[in-house]
């Protein structure tokens, strides 16, 4: 299979792919170097100065695209043209360049742009060039430069003008431009002490403008050389980074020790409203705020003292507003934007955290309903039992030996669903020891009157087992099979109770087998019921984890269906 050689891009000059902003700068530095290679005094190089002013704010990176300017905005731009026009001398084009050199130059391209950082360099390249060589010399009027360098700048700065024009683009891509401050302000000064140095060394040791130019760059890159050196650690010397890095950190302390306070306070017990009232109240902690005004949903409140200067910010429900003793600058604008969305961010967290107990309330609520409702109805199940029992006998002695068995049991077991009331958790309630093959006498007793076979009892003669436990379970074990049979009679029921290790309670019915889409959650959840809640095998299992035991679905298959409830002997001291 034939390889195709990768396809070489195509060109594209800079000057009609590059973004807007590029080209109205490759055209504004084309103006600027027709207005500066002619007489100030004629009125073309004046409306070319203009000219250039105008394209600057076309370019500019200060105002955002879409801003809508109003009157202050075109008084402020409409005196500087008037400024160009009718003072346009030396001094102020060598302020304006070097005002123009920061703001580009302060400009970040990404690496990933080849072409537009080189663009970049040689653009810079130009305009300092066309500072310090050719409008320096002019701001005094004793300096003349040598014919040569007058030649080479009047041909050689439009040459790379067209160079930089004519450079290829990057492939199309999102470049998202943004200008540093401080190191616009830092070019911006070091081109300052090149221009006044320049001049300085001139005057004082009576030089050449190239050559005061040279010196003056050589003393400035060492100067610089050595605070870049002097920036990073050095030899146990913790370096002037670090106190650049502690300055900037201390302008944010507050913000931070708020941000801390925040965090105390929304781990503290209490409403949302105590929340907001305190946090609220805390943000007088933050540079030149003395009070503001907070309001969320039905929710509103007052701290602080009001003054002059007011900062709305809103996030959500949350509306707050700020009162400051002095106009806010907009780097602190910003930190109370970011404060008013932490706030509102751990107000949520709050409301999800009270809303979350009122759950976690009506939740232990519903488990407890849910827990008495399956031993009231095995009691009831038992109290039918009974009743079913003393209708077929017509012996009055053993009827009577049948209720002295029987109702005491009931009666105990009445007594534990009532102290749930009182102790919810399953896990509180006391054991309650009986001999293992006297209960299960009289659990078989219980349901004589029922088409459930109980096998003889295999159990040693000391085991004594929990009767609350295994009363709750093995009824709702039972009541279970019985209903499977109450719609097929031909079922049958089967008990046995035998020691394995443990105490093993089985039950075991010849029904159908429990269908696989509820045996993940038969234990773990709530199911699916017809004739009830579907909560008693639920209610159950928690109630064998909570004793020690294990209730589990030992066989599972059509004819065969047997639960098994093991769980360890216990004391009857």
């Amino acid at each position: 299979m034939e390889k195709r050689a990768p396809s070489l891009p195509a060109y594209r000059p800079i000057i009609f792919q590059f973004s807007k902003g590029g080209s109205w700068l490759l055209l504004m530095s084309g103006l600027l170097y027709l207005a500066l290679f002619n007489p100030f005094d004629s009125l073309v190089v004046r409306s070319l100065l203009l000219a250039q002013y105008g394209m600057f704010w076309l370019w500019q990176p200060l105002i955002r695209p879409g801003y809508r300017m109003d009157w202050r905005g075109i008084v402020a731009i409409s005196t500087g043209g008037v400024c160009f026009l009718a003072w346009g001398g030396w001094w102020m084009v060598a302020l304006w360049i070097a005002l123009v050199i920061s703001l580009y130059g302060g400009q970040g391209v990404p690496a990933r742009f080849k072409w537009r950082r080189r663009f970049r360099m040689g653009l810079l390249l130009y305009w300092l060039i066309l500072l310090l060589v050719w409008v320096v010399p002019h701001l005094t009027s004793d300096v003349r430069l040598p014919q040569w360098g007058v030649t080479g700048l009047r041909w050689g700065l439009p040459l790379g003008l067209l160079l930089l024009a004519l450079l290829p683009d990057d492939p199309p891509r999102r470049e998202r431009a943004s200008n540093d401050f401080f190191y616009s302000l830092l070019l911006l000064l070091v081109i300052v002490v090149a221009v006044l140095g320049t001049l300085a060394a001139r005057q004082l040791f009576h030089l050449e403008h190239l050559e005061a130019l040279a010196g003056t760059l050589l003393w400035l890159g060492g100067l610089l050389l050595l605070l870049g050196w002097l920036w990073n650690p050095r030899a146990g010397f913790a370096g002037i980074g670090t106190l650049w890095s502690a300055g900037i950190l201390r302008l944010g302390s507050p913000f931070e020790q708020w941000s801390s306070l925040l965090a105390e306070l929304s781990g503290r017990g209490g409403t949302s409203r105590a929340f907001l009232e305190s946090a609220a109240s805390a943000l007088q902690q933050l540079p030149a705020i003395s009070g503001g005004e907070w309001r969320c949903g039905n929710l509103q409140g007052v701290f602080g003292e009001m003054a002059d200067h007011v900062s709305l910010h809103q996030k959500g429900e949350l509306s707050l507003t700020l009162y400051a003793d002095t106009s806010v600058a907009p780097a602190l604008k910003l930190h109370f934007q970011l404060a008013t969305e932490l706030l509102y961010q751990f107000y949520l967290s709050k409301r999800r955290e009270e809303q979350l107990a009122e759950q976690t309330y009506i939740a232990a609520v519903h488990e407890t309903g849910a827990r008495l409702t399956h031993d009231i109805k095995n009691l009831l199940q038992s109290m039918k039992a009974l009743c079913s029992v003393a209708e077929s006998v017509e012996d009055p002695t053993r009827l009577q030996a049948l209720y002295a068995r029987q109702l005491p049991e009931i009666t105990r077991r009445l007594e534990t669903t009532l102290d749930k009331l009182t102790k919810p958790q399953p896990d509180q309630l006391p054991p309650r020891p009986t001999a293992a093959g006297q209960w299960f006498a009289s659990f078989a007793a219980r349901y004589a009157n029922h088409a459930v076979e109980f096998l003889p009892c295999r159990l040693r003669d000391a085991d004594w087992l929990d009767a609350a436990l295994f009363d709750s379970i093995a009824d709702n074990l039972i009541q279970n099979a019985l209903h499977k049979q109450a719609a097929r009679p031909e079922i049958s029921i089967k008990v046995a109770l035998e020691w394995k290790g443990a105490i093993v309670l089985t039950v075991q019915d010849s029904g159908e087998a429990i269908a696989a889409g509820l045996l993940e959650r038969l234990f773990n959840a709530p199911v699916s019921s017809a004739t009830g809640f579907g909560l008693g095998l639920h209610q159950s299992a928690n109630l064998a984890r909570s004793r020690g035991a294990t209730l589990a679905l030992a066989r599972n298959r059509y004819g065969e269906v047997m639960f098994s409830l093991a769980a360890p002997p216990i004391s009857h001291d």
